[in-house]
């Protein structure tokens, strides 16, 4: 055999073997954290004055948390909330939130069609806030949450 070939063939195990020896003697990756979503895994709205987070519940009572913009849960005093649900071939529905602790609830169940949008208004004092969004209710393939809730990439 060449000399020059048995160096190259040298060269070569060394930098097989080198990656091998790496390869198996790394650590593993450090844990990604999951992003920390909101604290019942509902829809979070921020708004200016305060961020809220919306929740239709298993009895269909609607239920809004609201917290202080450092994620503090804040107990509700002078703010007041409208939420008014729109279907595809249904009239608007104005329903009012009264305070619950801390946040908001529906006195009654809310029949909301399958795919509705919805207008959030906050009010405090003279400040009114709208925020609109999509309350669709069928189920994620991914996360398997209503799609309104959803917080994976599918």
């Amino acid at each position: 055999m060449k000399p020059r070939t048995l160096i190259g063939l040298l060269g070569l195990a060394v930098v097989v073997g080198t990656a091998g020896f790496m390869m198996f003697d790394r650590a593993p990756p450090p844990a990604v954290e999951k992003p920390k979503g909101p604290p019942h895994g509902g829809l979070l709205i921020e708004l200016d004055a305060a961020h809220l987070e919306f929740l239709l519940e298993p009895d269909s009572k609607v239920r809004i948390y609201t917290y202080d913009p450092s994620g503090k849960p804040l107990v509700p005093s002078t703010e007041s909330l409208l939420l008014t649900i729109r279907g595809k071939d249904i009239r608007a529905v104005a329903i009012p939130l009264q305070k619950d602790g801390d946040g908001f609830v529906s006195e009654e169940p809310v029949q909301v069609p399958e795919e509705a949008k919805a207008v959030l208004t906050y009010r405090q004092g003279s400040e009114v806030e709208h925020f609109r969004f999509d309350l669709t209710l069928t189920l994620c393939p991914g996360c398997q949450q209503p799609e309104y809730r959803c917080a994976c990439s599918e």
